[in-house]
């Protein structure tokens, strides 16, 4: 599953995203892991396929079981009332929630700074992004090597300190 899954993936990152697409369909109806749709939806995203994108993460939160039907409710609303951003902002929140939640039910567990910068990311928050990004880094989460090619990070790429992050972490530009 991982080796085919991680198909999926270099084809999104390389641009080939009909043929991304239908990889992560492949790999759902293989294992019967609906989760895959936020992959899908990821790369309609990178398209600019908004209602598409939407569509498709709501059906893979349908089989996540850490999200409930009232957020997925809140994610339909937002994207319904407001759009593209306003879907990523109560995203941002959803996933900010659930990490804050994993924190409280036990306190030792680490969360990856990594993941709290994707959470940040859904709402554009520059500097909370960049600021969990070099927090990746100085744990030297391996995680780090993937924000240059995952879709939530686009819009902070052009930053001057997301730069300077690349450069220190070594990714050619």
């Amino acid at each position: 599953k991982i080796v085919i899954w991680n198909l999926g993936d270099a084809l999104q990152y390389n641009g080939q995203y009909d043929e991304a697409i239908r990889q992560y369909q492949k790999i759902i109806e293989l294992f019967s892991d609906q989760r895959l749709n936020n992959d899908i939806g990821d790369t309609y995203a990178i398209q600019g396929k908004y209602q598409q994108a939407v569509e498709a993460y709501l059906t893979g939160y349908r089989f996540d079981e850490e999200i409930n039907p009232e957020e997925i409710q809140k994610l339909r609303a937002s994207y319904d009332q407001g759009g593209w951003d306003s879907f990523g902002r109560a995203k941002q929140e959803i996933d900010l929630s659930r990490l804050q939640a994993r924190q409280a039910k036990d306190p030792h567990r680490y969360i990856r700074p990594y993941y709290i910068a994707r959470a940040y990311s859904w709402g554009k928050d520059k500097d909370k992004v960049i600021e969990y990004l070099n927090k990746a880094y100085e744990d030297r989460s391996a995680d780090i090597l993937r924000q240059s090619v995952e879709f939530p990070f686009a819009f902070v790429r052009d930053d001057p300190r997301y730069k300077e992050l690349v450069r220190k972490v070594g990714i050619p530009e």
